[in-house]
């Protein structure tokens, strides 16, 4: 679809829709996120930087450039995105910027991108995270901490308003208000091998 028949379906009446776009789409330039905003559209954001090195670690030079460039456009765009007034949510459609691999680890490299690379603040990378994730994804007793809500959290050695980072330091985890048992249940995944 070219840019101008996208921007005749648009003006045809995308008027309340949903669009998920993801930051470094192909032919969804930042007019178009414009336009779907003052078409009354709510526009999600789903990824931050899905291009991710480790994939190329066998590649040829030319492949880890153009991932370096790609994953640098994502966050250009999300940047761009968010000033526009595009809802952000965490996540990737690539099953996490590490490579897929370890899906806890990619929220945590995605809050820090966040705010290291496209230039949020610790808490709205946190308000991204937590309650714009839920609200995007329909999940209305998740997000937020609230009477009525599910119990989910968990609870750190530091403050992540301070450094982003800190959001791995992790002292307790919390799964509809009761706390998981994390050693045992590494000591029974360790013994497994």
């Amino acid at each position: 679809m070219t840019a101008a028949e996208r921007t005749t379906a648009l003006d045809a009446g995308l008027t309340g829709r949903r669009v998920l776009v993801t930051a470094g789409a192909a032919g969804i330039g930042l007019a178009i996120v414009e336009r779907l905003l003052l078409h009354g559209a709510r526009v999600f954001v789903c990824d931050v930087a899905d291009a991710t090195l480790a994939a190329f670690a066998k590649a040829n030079p030319q492949a880890v450039q153009r991932a370096r460039t790609m994953a640098a456009t994502n966050l250009r765009n999300t940047a761009k995105l968010y000033a526009a007034g595009a809802r952000i949510g965490l996540g990737t459609d690539t099953g996490g910027v590490t490579g897929g691999q370890f899906f806890g680890l990619g929220t945590h490299v995605e809050l820090e991108l966040l705010v290291t690379k496209v230039g949020l603040t610790p808490m709205q990378a946190l308000v991204i995270g937590t309650r714009n994730s839920a609200e995007n994804l329909g999940l209305t007793d998740l997000g937020t901490i609230a009477i009525g809500k599910s119990a989910d959290f968990i609870v750190l050695d530091a403050n992540p308003l301070d450094d982003i980072a800190n959001t791995r330091r992790i002292n307790r985890v919390y799964l509809r208000g009761e706390e998981i048992p994390r050693a045992a249940l590494s000591a029974k995944w360790n013994a497994k091998g």
